[in-house]
């Protein structure tokens, strides 16, 4: 749809209250789907953006610098805030702290959106987010108020991934790696029909139709969530009269149809907890079928056989594992992790081939600022994929324990052969 189609469906007409009514100003203001809204006695203009598009920071630029803005709300949560604000942020990540918290896999979503958004913003030649930047900017240089009304990025991700099950995050996982990895030229027409959605919504996209509901947390519910935000930053700055909210247009609509409704966000806010029992069953399950495999051998064989499949559990997980932690280049202390702790991964909760493997690298090869500010860029190469630091400690995350897990197939299978 475009974005003319949006402004149309709101028939919403722009009476002007930041702005001079020049000839210019109308033609900019009529490129751009927008919404007025009367909430009490303040005015709140939603301007629908292109997060990709020089138009999209014009027309902020020019109604945030007005006299009559008296607040600035943007479509942007308080982490994703810090992030922005913050040039110096990966001096203080602590990247150990990250892999011991389990945290990993959130930072990487939020760095592969960053790369995704800044592949798209290269093609067309504006910094991603620029809109939200220049807003921000002119927020803190007149000094009026800033509303961050977005939900938190990594409660997004998560109710989002949890959501979907092993093979619809397989699938998504090499959609994403494909579009980083595997240039490819877009027509001007895809190109702007781009520029309407949000970059969640972009990596979206290709999922099967049976994952609709992912796409209903990615984009209604923020609808939702933006809609009661944006009222409630209005609620803490009574005096603020003519409040300009900065959105994607994506949203626009739903934030037209929510406005009027009273909105709890506390469900909206909440993360699926793991399951105690569900835990142990997953803990247990393995173990379980491991003991009956082995009470089997035991029951029918010799003890020369036993001790065979003994050898063979160690000697084949471990050397899975180690293989797939040295496909990455790991560090030897990494690798020696994932040889010594792969056998014994299925019945510890703790020691993880993994997270051992993880730890040791970010630990004797510890990430520079530079890594970081250069994984947008190397994430799109193999060169770069397989020697930024950052990088390799996420596969040493994911390839030694995908390793682990196929040796133990492996294993079983070996086993049951004797």
């Amino acid at each position: 749809m475009s974005l003319s189609r949006i402004k149309a469906d709101m028939k919403s007409p722009f009476q002007s209250w930041f702005i001079s009514k020049d000839k210019k100003s109308r033609e900019w203001e009529e490129g751009l789907p927008q919404v007025k809204k009367k909430f009490g006695n303040q005015n709140i203009f939603i301007l629908g953006t292109a997060h990709i598009s020089q138009k999209s920071v014009e027309a902020v630029e020019k109604i945030a610098s007005h006299e009559k803005t008296s607040m600035v709300s943007v479509e942007l949560c308080p982490s994703r805030y810090q992030s922005i604000m913050d040039k110096d942020r990966w001096r203080k990540l602590d990247i150990v702290t990250v892999i011991r918290t389990k945290k990993i896999y959130l930072l990487m979503s939020s760095i592969i959106l960053s790369a995704f958004q800044k592949q798209m913003g290269e093609k067309m030649d504006v910094k991603p987010g620029q809109e939200m930047i220049t807003a921000l900017e002119i927020a803190q240089r007149r000094e009026i108020p800033i509303g961050l009304v977005d939900r938190d990025i990594q409660i997004t991700l998560k109710r989002a991934w949890q959501k979907m099950g092993f093979w619809g995050k397989m699938f998504l996982f090499s959609e994403i790696l494909a579009g980083l990895l595997f240039r490819f030229e877009l027509e001007e027409a895809e190109v702007e029909k781009m520029k309407e959605k949000d970059v969640l919504e972009q990596l979206l996209d290709n999922l099967p139709k049976r994952y609709a509901h992912v796409k209903e947390i990615i984009i209604d519910e923020r609808d939702r969530y933006l809609a009661q935000k944006i009222k409630e930053e209005a609620r803490k700055n009574l005096d603020a009269k003519n409040i300009l909210a900065v959105v994607g247009a994506g949203h626009l609509r739903g934030i037209d149809r929510y406005f009027s409704e009273d909105l709890d966000l506390k469900p909206l806010e909440e993360v699926q907890q793991k399951s105690v029992w569900g835990g142990l069953i997953r803990f247990f399950t393995p173990i379980f079928l491991i003991m009956v495999l082995f009470y089997w051998v035991s029951d029918t064989s010799d003890m020369k056989t036993i001790m065979e499949s003994i050898y063979a559990w160690i000697v084949i997980k471990a050397v899975v594992s180690f293989l797939f932690a040295a496909v990455i280049l790991a560090h030897p202390v990494a690798l020696l992790g994932a040889l010594l702790t792969a056998p014994i991964s299925n019945f510890n909760p703790i020691l993880k081939p993994g997270w051992v493997s993880g730890l040791a690298e970010a630990h004797f090869r510890k990430p520079t600022v530079e890594d970081f500010e250069n994984i947008a860029t190397d994430i799109s190469s193999w060169k770069g994929f397989f020697h930024n630091k950052v990088l390799r400690i996420f596969w040493l995350v994911l390839m030694p324990q995908m390793g682990s897990s196929i040796g133990t197939g492996i294993a079983l299978w070996y086993i049951s052969q004797l």
